[in-house]
């Protein structure tokens, strides 16, 4: 489980680092609306994913709902992105969409987040 929140902590600094780039690259001047848009959502739901990851590690009572949540978020956006406005490289967009895949898929082998329970 404290591997899956570093890696989620990583992964969504990076998505972040890396929309934010975007931003600043190119600025708001020349943008239509929807690239703007697919923008603030890949920020948010990278600022999500890393919320996720910082819960994971803290071992908050509910970090798998949120962490289920967040990797949905991501992997929806992300893939709308890379579907509709292609903007990403193939190195964020395989990031924002598979880290969050293997994410759900921890979750779903490890539903209680990784919390042992006792036997006795």
């Amino acid at each position: 489980m404290i591997i899956m929140g570093i890696l989620a902590v990583l992964i969504g600094g990076l998505e972040i680092l890396n929309s934010l780039l975007e931003v600043f690259a190119g600025g708001f001047a020349g943008r239509s609306a929807e690239t703007v848009l697919a923008l603030v959502l890949a920020v948010l739901s990278s600022v999500l994913l890393l919320l996720a990851g910082i819960a994971l590690l803290a071992r908050a009572r509910r970090a798998a709902t949120l962490t289920r949540g967040a990797a949905f978020a991501c992997l929806v956006v992300f893939a709308a992105i890379a579907a509709l406005h292609p903007m990403f490289s193939v190195a964020a967009t395989a990031l924002g969409v598979g880290f969050p895949i293997a994410l759900l898929i921890f979750l779903y082998w490890n539903p209680r987040g990784g919390r042992s329970t006792s036997v006795a």
